[in-house]
């Protein structure tokens, strides 16, 4: 079954995009930001516009700068900017769900992410 298909989960969902948008700590940010992409299933969310909103907001963050109230968060920027991005990449798997073809993605051990598109 789907752990956030119950009323908790688009309340879940709100406190990720809050600690991945305003924590100060880019560590935490990552983290929310990393939990949000591994909700894979439409079912997390109550429905289609709640993806969407999700996607929606996940590319404002990419087109935003990282900004730093804590220089030695410095350190760990690039790896948000990266996070931030692969959560796109995901995000519009979800919504592009159609039934008819399914987007398949997948890390290298190298930071790189792989895409591919097979019929579902």
């Amino acid at each position: 079954g789907a752990v956030g298909g119950g009323a908790w989960g688009p309340k879940l969902i709100a406190a990720l995009k809050t600690a991945a948008t305003n924590a100060h700590n880019f560590k935490v940010r990552i983290q929310a930001t990393r939990a949000l992409r591994e909700m894979q299933t439409t079912a997390f969310f109550a429905n289609h516009n709640n993806v969407v909103s999700l996607w929606r907001w996940a590319v404002q963050a990419v087109q935003q700068d990282v900004l730093l109230v804590d220089p030695s968060q410095y350190k760990y920027k690039h790896t948000l900017q990266r996070e931030q991005r692969v959560c796109v990449v995901v995000l519009t798997s979800l919504v592009n769900e159609d039934g008819g073809s399914a987007q398949r993605w997948r890390e290298d051990g190298g930071g790189n992410v792989e895409i591919s598109w097979a019929d579902a």
